[in-house]
């Protein structure tokens, strides 16, 4: 994603922003511009989802849950979509 996309999607009301991708920057980033937009914006980063194309135009809710990771700046979680047919 570029920055320049990621500083749009940044000025969004949004609490998060999900990828299917190992990472909201590009695999080489030293400096992480995309993540410290979405940080910088009070945004959760979820990475590595899978079967979001089951999410097309379907209104869901996301729960996450994540490892409680001492000193942590991140986890994994079970990230789980609830839709009106749950």
């Amino acid at each position: 994603m570029s920055e320049e996309l990621a500083a749009r999607l940044a000025r969004l009301p949004l609490k998060g922003i999900g990828f299917d991708t190992p990472s909201a920057d590009a695999m080489r980033s030293a400096n992480l511009p995309n993540h410290r937009l979405f940080l910088n914006a009070g945004m959760i980063i979820l990475e590595n989802l899978t079967n979001l194309e089951k999410l097309i135009n379907v209104t869901f809710r996301l729960f996450c849950f994540p490892l409680n990771i001492v000193n942590g700046d991140g986890s994994p979680v079970r990230a789980v979509a609830l839709t009106g047919n749950d």
